[in-house]
């Protein structure tokens, strides 16, 4: 009876999760059954919903009665979102002093505040600007959202207040401040971020966003990835907050929801600023800007750079097309403390995020592979190695690097095999399988290319990273390998390359082949019917000759 006993209990259960879902779904954008495609770029009217009674609702107290009628009981955590008065959020930040300031954002200020209902727990306060209606609807999202989210890497929301005019959120305080503030115009004297704490973040904000688009349900896109909503807690722990813009993803056949364009310039994909058509992939292209800021240090924007240099993603995309310029891209911050090999890495997964197709975007399980595999490889800027690798990084001297550098197979296989071996990052039993018909794959073609003596140009191997990252992902399609390993032997560009090209060749010249075969037959055919033909011909000129040789007799015996 344990196992059946409360099956009406957990059926009520599910039912008031159904009823939940519907709800967030539409707010956040969509439908109860189905996310239809929508535009938000009409003008939105403060009296649109009428009730059942002809009473004229505002939009503002439906969205507060959506908030108040939602059912926080049953939070995966256990905790409920507490509802708090206006009063009790003016005492915990003293009349909303100046000096609990903590920053402004798109929709509010943001206060440091001490509630001593809670037993003196620091929180976070954020008061909402009343900007009409959409201030309100950001507000609802975003209670909405985290009520039904649970993720260490996603801010937690303690409860709300949504009191006469007033609306107010009550966050965890993250006592690092945001990503931006560790980032750009650092004060005098402050210690810049290292590679390894860099790495840390952009795995843990990589599975935040995975949650949101992977397990929350309905799916969320987050559609506001920026450092700045990027809060960072004890010990540099990262967690996405300010959900005000999130809405919710494609489900069905339907392969995108239609939206106003909104989000911060810079971040915001090519695709969905020009179509509207917002995807999983839209969020794909903003963490691609975050990981490059952290790995150069530079703003998505900066007007202080030339015309040419101020948007990052224009700036970086000259670069990635000779690796001889990726220590280039490196924040000077860093003064060289970086591991080479996680750089290249790291520079081959921003690459792949912020391509122009979305279809050209990996998904965010596979940067969350590479990212985690990145944040596990720990890094001592004190070894020797590290020293002799930031001293030939700052001299730009990489030509003994490629003549040391491996065939192949062996730097593939040693990929493999130290990814294997790291617990927790690559599952043997999971990966091995797709691995195989890659290794076979790299296995025979290596063969064919020593067997018939293919020359290969020694120029090949600076081939664009871009048009290899394209192709690696081709790779990566067809034979299920994930984008850690693709990653990894990006390191050694003529590896993924220098295969496609062999594959090529080989099947060029096996057409070419075929080609003259089919030829040299049709020529044989040829020859054989005008020989037939010839012969014919000259048989009858004989049957001719003897008939008259025949009649020439007969007349002279007649005679």
């Amino acid at each position: 009876m344990g196992c059946f006993g409360s099956s009406k209990k957990s059926s009520k259960r599910s039912d008031k999760n159904r009823k939940d879902t519907a709800k967030i779904r539409k707010t956040l954008g969509g439908t109860s059954d189905q996310t239809q495609p929508c535009s938000d770029s009409t003008k939105v009217s403060p009296y649109r919903d009428v009730d059942k009674e002809g009473v004229v609702v505002k939009e503002e107290d439906q969205l507060a009665l959506d908030v108040k009628g939602l059912n926080l009981d049953d939070q995966p955590t256990g905790k409920k979102a507490q509802t708090f008065t206006f009063e009790e959020l003016k005492v915990a930040t003293g009349n909303f002093r100046s000096d609990c300031f903590l920053g402004e954002g798109g929709f509010g200020k943001v206060f440091k505040g001490t509630l001593e209902k809670l037993d003196q727990v620091v929180v976070a306060i954020k008061q909402l600007d009343r900007n009409g209606a959409q201030g309100i609807r950001e507000f609802a999202v975003e209670v909405l959202t985290l009520s039904l989210a649970d993720h260490p890497n996603l801010v937690k929301l303690i409860g709300f207040c949504a009191e006469g005019d007033q609306r107010l959120l009550v966050y965890e305080y993250m006592p690092q401040g945001s990503l931006e503030d560790h980032l750009h115009d650092l004060p005098y004297g402050k210690k810049p971020l290292d590679w390894s704490t860099r790495m840390k973040i952009a795995a843990g904000a990589a599975r935040g966003l995975e949650y949101l688009h992977d397990r929350m349900k309905p799916p969320v896109i987050y559609r506001d990835l920026k450092c700045s909503n990027i809060l960072l807690g004890e010990d540099y722990q990262p967690k996405l907050s300010d959900f005000g813009l999130a809405k919710v993803g494609p489900s069905g056949d339907n392969t995108h929801v239609s939206t106003r364009v909104m989000g911060t310039y810079g971040y915001c994909a090519p695709d969905y600023a020009m179509t509207g058509q917002l995807t999983f992939k839209s969020d794909i292209y903003s963490f691609g800007v975050v990981l490059l800021e952290l790995i150069t240090g530079r703003k998505a924007i900066d007007s202080t750079k030339e015309r040419k240099d101020q948007n990052l993603v224009g700036w970086a995309r000259p670069l990635f097309k000779d690796r001889r310029n990726f220590p280039k891209m490196v924040d000077p911050l860093l003064q060289g403390q970086y591991p080479v090999r996680g750089l290249y890495q790291a520079l081959a997964i921003a690459a792949m995020c912020v391509q122009e197709q979305p279809n050209m975007r990996p998904v965010v399980s596979d940067v969350v592979l590479a990212l985690n595999f990145l944040a596990s490889s720990k890094y001592d800027p004190n070894s020797p190695s590290s020293s002799s690798r930031r001293r030939n990084a700052s001299l730009h001297r990489d030509r003994d690097d490629e003549e040391k550098r491996p065939d192949l197979l062996k730097e593939t296989e040693s990929e493999v095999r130290m990814m294997n071996t790291r617990r927790g990052v690559f599952p043997v039993s999971e990966y091995w399988i797709h691995a195989i018909p890659v290794i076979i794959f790299l296995c025979f073609f290596t063969l064919w290319f020593f067997s018939h003596s293919v020359r290969l140009d020694e120029d090949s191997g600076e081939i664009m990273s871009v048009r290899l990252l394209e192709k690696s992902m081709a790779v990566r399609n067809e034979s299920h390998v994930s984008l850690a390993v693709l990653a990894s032997s990006a390191v050694a560009p003529v590896s993924v390359n220098h295969t496609l090209i062999a594959h090529r060749n080989a099947t060029q010249s096996h057409n070419a082949t075929d080609k003259a075969e089919v030829r040299k037959r049709q020529e044989i055919k040829a020859k054989g019917k005008k020989k037939k033909r010839g012969g014919r011909k000259e048989k009858m000129e004989k049957d001719v000759n003897k008939s008259k040789s025949v009649k020439k007799a007969k007349k002279s015996l007649a005679g």
